[in-house]
């Protein structure tokens, strides 16, 4: 008897988990809405286990909604009904999620649940088409060539492909595209302390090392084990791309730094740990925070654990407010050894990170960014001494945001030179990003 009612209570919990991704990729089909938002909305009352289980579902179905989208309507000569149809994108995620030797249990499963929430006609329909997925797939990414098929195989729109087929070539843009179509990694940055190092020690048995000597990457499963960590201050979850632009402005102590663009404040934190890596002992170090009132929030808690040296955080909308009004009012600088500018941007070297990003992205919306980019470098410019340093900073790998933005700027700044710039691929390691260093020199 006990068994039975394990065995109900069972299979009730994975058609709850089937509703809830169905639900998701609903809505991800029907709401302009970030997918994370979508999915924490749906999984907030939801077990652990079944909150892993509708994630790995949904994250299959954003990683390769191109490739289901083709699977199903080859299979289906007629396009079925609304609910029918997110029943099979839904099972077809599952299926890829899973390994070959359960496909049949999985299409079973979702038979049984389109049996309780549609028609006899239906479910058989859906029994029928989910048994041929695995060899659809198979003759669809045979019989595609060049960047058709990179496109579907690898679930990114297809203009997106071939632009990066032109900038990078088809075999770097095969490479950033799979590293894409994988799990994101978590990777907890920790400060150059002793501190650090021994509480990295003491929780080394959850993490792995990685190439990045400051990075530890979690291991699946651990995040109950390490999340205090984040409370000691030593540690932010951060990916290493993130590390590159802060590096190459490499901030130094005793001097003054303007972050704009900041929040939540991963890149402050890291300028703030750089400058407190020197062994020299040095309060005069001043870091400003500063960005839109809606963002504060997160930006000033972060800030709030950035220790030795001075900090001060300020709402501003640097386009469309007078940050020097603002900066005076709080008697703080008006110019600066340094400004770093973690630009607004079109998420083109986090699309493994956000994979529902890729689905909503436009060429428009590249060239918009750049428009906006540009913007803010002419605002951020007023408030760099001369000598001192401007980083900009993206987590775009387009030309357009990137190199376009920057010979714009110098071609409109001559008081302003170029010192290094670089730009980051997406791969199984890292994120992709994008920096420049530039001098002003007058």
């Amino acid at each position: 008897m006990q068994a039975n009612n394990s065995n109900r209570h069972s299979k009730s919990t994975h058609h709850i988990v089937q509703k809830i991704a169905t639900n998701i990729v609903c809505e991800t089909i029907t709401k302009n809405l970030k997918a994370d938002f979508i999915i924490s909305q749906q999984t907030e009352n939801l077990e652990s286990f079944e909150h892993a289980s509708v994630e790995a579902i949904s994250m299959s179905w954003l990683r390769n909604r191109i490739l289901i989208e083709n699977v199903i309507a080859l299979l289906c000569k007629k396009k079925p009904k609304q609910k029918v149809i997110e029943i099979l994108y839904t099972a077809s995620a599952d299926i890829i999620s899973s390994d070959s030797d359960k496909f049949a249990k999985v299409v079973h499963s979702w038979v049984e649940f389109a049996k309780k929430n549609l028609s006899k006609f239906e479910s058989g329909f859906i029994n029928a088409v989910l048994r041929k997925v695995p060899s659809t797939i198979q003759e669809i990414l045979s019989s595609k060539v060049g960047a058709e098929l990179l496109s579907i195989k690898y679930s990114h729109p297809l203009w997106l492909v071939e632009k990066w087929i032109k900038q990078f070539g088809e075999e770097k843009t095969e490479k950033i595209l799979s590293a894409n179509s994988k799990n994101s990694a978590v990777f907890f940055r920790k400060d150059f302390s002793k501190e650090a190092d021994i509480l990295a020690e003491k929780y080394c048995a959850f993490f792995e090392n990685t190439k990045y000597s400051n990075f530890l990457k979690l291991k699946n499963g651990e995040w109950n084990n390490v999340k205090d960590l984040l409370l000691t201050g030593h540690f932010y979850v951060q990916d290493p791309s993130t590390f590159f632009a802060p590096r190459q402005f490499n901030p130094k102590v005793s001097k003054q730094y303007l972050d704009l663009c900041a929040s939540p404040g991963g890149k402050s934190r890291t300028i703030a740990d750089l400058i407190n890596s020197s062994d020299i002992s040095d309060q005069n170090s001043l870091l400003v925070s500063s960005d839109l009132s809606k963002r504060i929030k997160p930006l000033r808690e972060n800030i709030s654990k950035i220790k030795n040296i001075k900090t001060a955080v300020i709402e501003c909308d640097i386009l469309s407010e007078n940050l020097a009004e603002k900066l005076q009012k709080e008697n703080l600088p008006k110019e600066y050894d340094g400004v770093f500018i973690d630009a607004p941007c079109s998420n083109t070297g986090v699309l493994g990170r956000r994979p529902d990003a890729r689905y909503r992205l436009t060429q428009n919306d590249i060239l918009l960014c750049a428009e906006k980019q540009f913007d803010i470098l002419q605002k951020a410019k007023h408030f760099v001494k001369v000598n001192g340093l401007l980083e900009y900073s993206t987590c775009s790998i387009e030309e357009e945001e990137n190199k376009e933005v920057i010979n714009k700027f110098l071609l409109e700044n001559k008081n302003f030179a170029l010192k290094e710039s670089f730009t980051l691929v997406p791969s199984e390691e890292n994120d992709g990003a994008s920096g420049a260093l530039f001098e002003r020199i007058a």
